[in-house]
């Protein structure tokens, strides 16, 4: 994600997301203190994502377009529609730009732009998979087939960079 330099999240727009995620979670499916080793990480995370989502926001949504007061219609809504989307609040630590742009679909959000074109997110897409499938593989010394894999991936990332603005 691009940054905003000197840019400063409205503060009642990440308590919003924080408070709705939080409401989601006693709603939903899982444990949360085992699954972010405590309920106290699991409100950092919900911080994190309420900062990281409404900088994304800033950048992408186009606030013209909406009828609802920001802050509120994330507390409103933001938890639940990440419930949508994923099914649960386990996830949150890999919360990215990925995420938030399916998250914005959901709350309906119209959006300046496409934050990434398609090929982009399916490349992404790709190279997420191919390093989760690399990380299931048992500790083993990296033979000629991971060797190759690793260095595709290695390529991906890279074009992936290079074409993104």
């Amino acid at each position: 994600m691009t940054t905003i330099k000197n840019y400063k999240p409205d503060a009642a727009a990440v308590m919003g997301i924080a408070v709705s995620l939080h409401e989601a979670a006693k709603k939903a499916k899982g444990n949360i203190s085992e699954a972010y080793n405590g309920a106290d990480q699991f409100m950092r995370e919900c911080m994190r994502v309420g900062e990281f989502f409404e900088t994304w926001a800033d950048q992408w949504v186009d606030f013209d377009q909406m009828d609802d007061v920001w802050p509120y219609m994330l507390e409103d809504k933001f938890g639940q529609a990440v419930i949508e989307q994923f099914g649960s609040v386990l996830f949150l630590t890999s919360f990215d730009d990925v995420a938030a742009r399916a998250v914005a679909r959901e709350l309906g959000l119209k959006l300046r732009q496409e934050p990434a074109r398609p090929a982009e997110t399916a490349l992404t897409g790709a190279i997420k998979h191919a390093i989760h499938a690399l990380n299931q593989l048992p500790n083993r010394p990296i033979n000629g087939a991971f060797k190759n894999t690793y260095a595709l991936i290695t390529h991906l990332e890279a074009t992936l960079k290079a074409a993104t603005p």
